[in-house]
């Protein structure tokens, strides 16, 4: 799961990895993200919605889960990216709305 730190607030219940080439750049095309999911693209500083038919949220983490940059509701056919980000993290749209620069995503693992 996807959980922010500074609220405690669960963003995501599943939370997939995409670590592979292919898997960040097929993302969520051809499937409309679900409330509660969202897709952690690793070594990832830009995301483009090319072919996506609603809107995401994209947050932009450093190394340490840190929130460099928010993309909110990007809407489909657009582009996205933050200096100094290693991953991204796409959620529906509106789903971090909490969330900010400086604060901290944390994936925690359901046991």
């Amino acid at each position: 799961m996807l959980r922010h730190r500074e609220s405690g607030l669960v963003l995501a219940g599943r939370c997939d990895v995409a670590a592979t080439w292919g898997r960040r750049c097929r993302g969520w095309l051809g499937r409309r993200p679900a409330r509660g999911d969202a897709l952690w693209l690793t070594r990832c500083a830009a995301v483009h919605t090319a072919g996506m038919r609603v809107p995401i949220d994209v947050v932009f983490c450093g190394s340490d889960g840190t929130v460099v940059a928010v993309a909110r509701a990007l809407r489909p056919w657009r582009a996205a990216g933050a200096r100094g980000a290693v991953a991204a993290c796409e959620l529906p749209a509106h789903s971090a709305a909490a969330v900010v620069p400086g604060d901290h995503l944390d994936l925690v693992a359901r046991v």
